[in-house]
């Protein structure tokens, strides 16, 4: 982050404290119920969000070397995204050309070939079939060139992946082929990304779970602190403030800064001094199903994808600025892991499934996001503006 921008944050912040108050949006934001439970809603999600457009599958450190790969799934047909020999970052359909079995599950290393484990069918890390097991003269006819991995569009920079997963059918074939504009997707947070220079991390651990509400419910938890006050009196309360969270948009994506109580003692400091970290948590929504956090001395990744209207998976990561060589590195990371997901998966998740029983249930037909909570309004606006693209 520029050191003026940083400055500035931390000046904005003391702003908003000295009267108490928030940084406000131009005005109440009225979000449908129907968006969390209506299935036609969902499909046009499907259709818009997941398929076809690009999406955060990944950071750098998730494939450092030759062999690494990581797949993505629950954005419609299965992704895996492997490093190649030379260096660079290829995707594929993950969907072997002879049965359609999966190739490849969760994270791993390959040694310079995917197997398939139906029937071992080969790829090497480009994707080109290499290798049909057993099948003798079986496939005689079929040109072996032709039963590659199907390429898809992917590009790699500022520490992060993106991935073009394949579009729906109606879709054709251009939208699928079509070439990522990194800058173009980023909308200008590029540089700021880069600054914290996250290609340098390691990958410690990604965990994941099942969440019975609508994907959006999750995400919407980590975009306003106006809940830390009352829904975390019992946990992390004492260390943030439920006011003066900072939000900027960045196009569809933002940044949602809450604040840690431990920035009152820069008072008195000299500006030149100060920064938001280690005082903030810092939120990149990356529209639209990924959050990039910064939190304390270690990034997140959290992506969520839908599995039905009322059911989700949520993907955690957690990355460190160097590799836990030893086991008490280890289970230091392990109880940063650990610490955040206690908070979410025993207060905040548990909030957002009784939200989804009583929506599906017909207790109000709308959601109200208040002025006090513009990221919250700037994402459902930004989701209902990719639908209608």
């Amino acid at each position: 982050m520029d050191r003026d921008d940083d400055i500035g944050l931390v000046r904005r912040f003391f702003a908003l404290h000295g009267t108490r108050a928030d940084e406000l949006a131009p005005a109440v934001y009225r979000q449908p119920a129907a968006d969390y439970t209506s299935a036609e809603h969902l499909e046009r999600e499907r259709r818009a969000l997941f398929g076809g457009a690009p999406l955060l599958a990944a950071l750098s450190a998730d494939i450092p070397d030759a062999g690494d790969y990581v797949t993505l799934s629950g954005a419609g047909a299965p992704v895996v995204v492997v490093r190649e020999d030379d260096g660079r970052a290829r995707a594929m359909v993950n969907t072997c050309r002879h049965r359609g079995a999966r190739v490849v599950e969760g994270r791993g290393r390959a040694r310079h070939c995917l197997v398939c484990p139906y029937h071992s069918w080969t790829y090497d890390l480009s994707g080109a079939l290499t290798a049909q097991p057993g099948a003798g003269d079986g496939f005689l006819g079929v040109e072996r060139g032709d039963l590659g991995l199907r390429p898809l569009p992917v590009v790699e920079g500022h520490g992060l992946i993106f991935v073009r997963p394949p579009a729906p059918p109606s879709a054709g074939a251009a939208a699928n082929g079509e070439p990522i504009d990194l800058d173009g997707v980023l909308c200008g947070l590029g540089p700021e990304l880069d600054s914290y220079k996250l290609a340098s991390y390691h990958h410690v651990e990604t965990r994941t779970h099942v969440q019975p509400c609508n994907w959006k419910l999750v995400v919407d938890t980590f975009l306003e602190a106006y809940h830390i006050f009352s829904l975390h009196k019992q946990s992390i309360a004492p260390q943030y403030f439920s006011t003066g969270g900072l939000f900027d948009p960045y196009g569809p994506h933002c940044r949602y800064i809450g604040v840690r109580r431990s920035i009152l003692d820069l008072l008195g400091t000299p500006e030149e001094t100060w920064s938001m970290l280690p005082h903030a948590t810092i939120h990149y929504v990356l529209a639209p199903n990924a959050l990039l956090v910064h939190q304390l001395d270690h990034f997140e990744l959290w992506r969520v994808f839908p599995l039905g209207v009322d059911r989700c998976v949520v993907h955690t990561g957690l990355y460190a600025p160097a590799p836990p060589h030893d086991e008490r590195a280890q289970r230091y990371w392990r109880k940063n892991l650990d610490a955040v997901l206690r908070v979410t998966t025993e207060e905040d998740f548990p909030q957002c499934e009784r939200i989804q029983a009583d929506l599906a249930a017909g207790a109000a037909d709308e959601l109200i996001f208040g002025r006090n909570e513009p990221a919250l309004a700037h994402f459902h606006r930004s989701l209902a503006t990719m639908l209608q693209s």
